[in-house]
């Protein structure tokens, strides 16, 4: 019967088989050989592992298997091995020929559109600025693989001409300079239409649970928003290196990174605008101020999809003995900041969803919400963003205290009621002489009403006009 089907309903049902029903679909009658074929290469996984890596020269090497080729998957680790210490003092640099001869051949799939690069989660800085010991990929050993991966889209001999589409996980918050400095790297940049980017970030705590003997005595872990080497990536690095050399090109950021950045630490998106941007779509940024939201708007003749994945209003702040070197995103330029800092921020989500319904006229999809990960798999929220649905959950309001955001609990109040109906209150905050309890946002409705109303209005526009 399969036989029978015309070719272009065999490519649909191709597209929804597995890898393995592919392989036996190539094998069952020459009707299906030629769909299965075709969808079965159309993605390359290649590991850092020898077998891998030659399996991949093969593919290169087949005239019309490479042809097939749109996307290439890199994995530099594998999420199974992901236990403190397996890959300590075995990822420092080009260590495996055939895997950096992959990468350096990238271009020999002349259909080649879309790339993912997957590196390990766990990441720290060099040893000598921390006491952390080097953890599954050194950063040496991150940006030789990328240089490799842009040189390889970039070669003489067979650039990849229609690449246009880069997403790399757990891309470490450092600067790559010889990744910078490298062949090919600003060219294919200015390419690029689709970029996404999900940033790992060193843990201080992390050493706490592993490595207690390794500290000093006087030690104290500070928070992870306070690491300076993440100060500065977010300050500046993430920009000058990977969105100025795109802005004039993209169509489709992705931001996403696994702690909450935005207000502190500061990401000034501000000064990089996208004049072709329809799809934005952002991870755990911090809202904080009414100009974050302007630069959303400043992008309303193109904007066709906005993204709000784990994004929280930051409604209250307070630190105490000063930022030091770092400060937090600037709320007022002529406000000096005192060394005990306590503001609120009064605009809510019902405000937020009104100004995105009145100011991006063209909008036609919205998502906002948050889905649980485990903590080290935290790259799967950029993965899985596209299935986000549309929702206010809890933890959509949050407070900053002394470096670190807090969450809003339901507490028992002893009423009977369930706890979903309880009120949310946050856990005592503050110095010993003047601890408070920040008041959650009363206006859950005010919310969820403000929300159908943009909901409403997006799914209008995208009904066809009669």
């Amino acid at each position: 019967m399969l036989d029978q089907l015309p070719e272009e309903l065999l490519e649909l049902c191709a597209e929804s088989c597995s890898r393995f029903a592919l392989k036996t679909l190539r094998r069952l009658c020459k009707t299906t050989k030629s769909s299965a074929t075709k969808r079965l290469f159309s993605q390359v996984i290649l590991k850092y592992e020898r077998e891998s890596a030659l399996g991949c020269l093969a593919i290169m090497d087949d005239r019309n298997l490479r042809e097939l080729v749109t996307t290439v998957t890199i994995r530099t680790s594998e999420p199974e091995n992901r236990v403190a210490g397996v890959y300590r003092d075995q990822k420092r640099g080009g260590s495996q020929p055939e895997f950096d001869q992959c990468c350096k051949s990238l271009g020999k799939f002349a259909n080649l559109r879309r790339l993912e690069v997957r590196h390990d989660e766990d990441c720290a800085q060099p040893p000598m600025h921390r006491w952390m010991p080097e953890s599954a990929e050194t950063i040496e050993f991150r940006d030789h693989v990328l240089s490799n991966v842009f040189f390889g889209l970039r070669s003489v001999l067979h650039p990849a001409t229609k690449f246009e589409d880069l997403s790399i996980y757990n891309l470490q918050d450092m600067y790559l300079e010889d990744l910078q400095e490298g062949y090919g790297f600003k060219p294919i940049m200015k390419q690029l239409k689709r970029l996404a980017l999900h940033i790992a970030t060193e843990d201080p705590e992390r050493i706490w649970l592993f490595w207690p003997n390794r500290l000093p005595a006087d030690a104290t872990v500070q928070p992870r928003s306070m690491v300076p080497m993440l100060q500065d990536y977010f300050l500046e690095d993430l920009r000058v290196q990977w969105l100025d050399t795109t802005a004039s090109s993209l169509t489709s950021l992705a931001l996403y990174a696994d702690t909450y950045w935005g207000v502190y630490p500061a990401c000034p998106l501000a000064v990089t605008h996208f004049p072709h941007l329809t799809d934005l779509a952002l991870g755990k940024y911090t809202f904080a101020h009414d100009k974050q939201l302007d630069w959303v708007f400043n992008h309303r003749k193109t904007l066709r999809s906005l993204t709000l994945d784990d994004c929280p209003i930051v409604h209250e702040w307070y630190m105490e003995g000063g930022y030091g070197e770092f400060q937090p995103l600037v709320f007022d330029e002529d406000m000096a900041r005192p060394q005990r800092e306590h503001r609120k921020y009064e605009t809510r989500w019902h405000d937020y969803f009104a100004l995105i319904k009145d100011n991006l006229p063209g909008l036609r999809h919205f998502a906002m919400g948050e889905i649980h990960y485990p903590r080290d798999m935290s790259e799967l929220a950029m993965a899985k963003r596209h299935k986000l649905g549309t929702f206010c959950s809890e933890q959509c309001y949050r407070v900053f205290v002394q470096g670190e955001f807090k969450d809003a609990w339901y507490h028992d109040d002893g009423t009977g009621l369930p706890l979903e109906d309880q009120p949310m209150l946050y856990d005592e905050c503050g110095p010993e002489d003047g601890r408070w309890r920040p008041e959650y946002p009363n206006c859950y409705e005010e919310d969820m009403k403000a929300l159908k109303e943009l909901v409403d209005v997006v799914r209008a526009r995208r009904r066809p006009r009669v």
